[in-house]
């Protein structure tokens, strides 16, 4: 099993229940929702995207941080209007039964998680201890996952993690990317 640890709270004025009861009911419409998060270059979600299919592990989860102390990000949120897959030249247009929210800034690209369920932490066991991958330098490492940003992770004897919100369960292509 791969999964990536996403930082979660609250996001463009909505509360995490708020925000999960959305995309549960996006699904419900679509059949799939986006999850959006900083951009990523496409290196890491190359690299991140070989690691998961070498060999195909399955499901692909991200698994969503329960802090209580997590800040709205800043800068005013823009509806996403348009998502590809980082390996496609071509923009798709975003449902309109699925909102996006994302802080762009002064950016004109982030990224996504493409989303076939939500679970809650108690409908999935996980297991206790992870590797997480260091872009940086290609490498699992054993120490504690970062507070911030996403990380692709995988079991290992390595750290445990903090809790768990929720759950996403992930489908093909795993990572997009969006823009306003």
């Amino acid at each position: 099993m791969y999964a990536f640890w996403h930082c979660f709270g609250i996001h463009a004025g909505e509360k995490p229940d708020e925000i999960i009861d959305r995309k549960r009911r996006e699904i419900d419409a679509t059949g799939w929702t986006l999850w959006s998060f900083s951009g990523k270059r496409p290196q890491t979600v190359e690299l991140w995207t070989s690691e998961i299919h070498s060999p195909q592990q399955s499901p692909v989860l991200a698994l969503c941080s329960k802090s209580r102390n997590a800040v709205d990000p800043k800068g005013a949120p823009a509806y996403a209007r348009e998502f590809k897959n980082v390996e496609q030249q071509s923009w798709q247009s975003i449902p309109e039964s699925i909102k996006v929210p994302h802080p762009f800034g002064s950016k004109a690209i982030a990224s996504a998680f493409r989303v076939s369920k939500v679970l809650h932490a108690t409908e999935i066991t996980i297991p206790s201890q992870f590797e997480w991958l260091c872009v940086g330098d290609n490498a699992w490492r054993t120490d504690g996952v970062p507070t911030r940003g996403e990380y692709l992770l995988r079991p290992g004897k390595g750290t445990t993690l903090r809790p768990v919100c929720a759950i996403l369960e992930l489908q093909e292509p795993f990572i997009v990317e969006i823009r306003k």
